[in-house]
């Protein structure tokens, strides 16, 4: 019988680098759990939004401010989403924008030569924001100097403008 024993191989015993690792993988395991647990709204949000075509929301509002200034209305208007705004018409010419507001708080009116005044207008990087359903805030620099921002969201599968710079002073809320 102790021949027996002999000859039996060897269990191989783990070592104490093994459970390390394995330990370090489970770790590194619930880590990734969590954060992604903690970052699910903004995950959700990006993914919602389109979150890597930050260059459309600066493009959009680009075209806008381009067509506002060429005097191509038509053109600027189709880059607004038209849930959120009705055209101000005077004389047969559309001359600006009135926000809608189901509750009738927020109702705004924006003439087109208030709301993007002559001159360059500096567009910066875009932000993602939560607000209402999300999109991306767009800054901008006036030529007179003063600051605003568009907001450019998802509506299917295209970006429109939902919200328009309220600078004070320039224009009536």
């Amino acid at each position: 019988m102790a021949e027996q024993q002999v000859r039996l191989p060897a269990a191989k015993r783990r070592g104490t680098k093994q459970y390390v690792v394995l330990a370090l993988a489970v770790l590194l395991v619930l880590a990734a759990a969590a954060a992604v647990s903690y970052y699910s709204e903004e995950i959700r949000l990006y993914l919602n939004i389109g979150g890597w075509n930050s260059g459309t929301a600066t493009r959009i509002t680009q075209q806008f401010i381009d067509h506002l200034h060429a005097g191509r209305t038509q053109d600027a208007l189709a880059l607004v989403d038209r849930g959120n705004f009705d055209p101000i018409t005077e004389h047969g010419k559309t001359v600006g924008l009135i926000h809608r507001s189901p509750s009738g708080m927020g109702r705004y009116r924006v003439l087109f030569h208030e709301l993007i005044p002559p001159g360059p207008v500096q567009v910066e990087a875009p932000q993602l924001t939560a607000a209402d359903q999300g999109g991306f805030v767009v800054p901008v620099r006036f030529a007179d100097r003063t600051d605003g921002w568009f907001v450019v969201a998802r509506l299917g599968n295209a970006y429109r403008i939902v919200e328009v710079p309220t600078v004070r002073g320039r224009f009536h809320y």
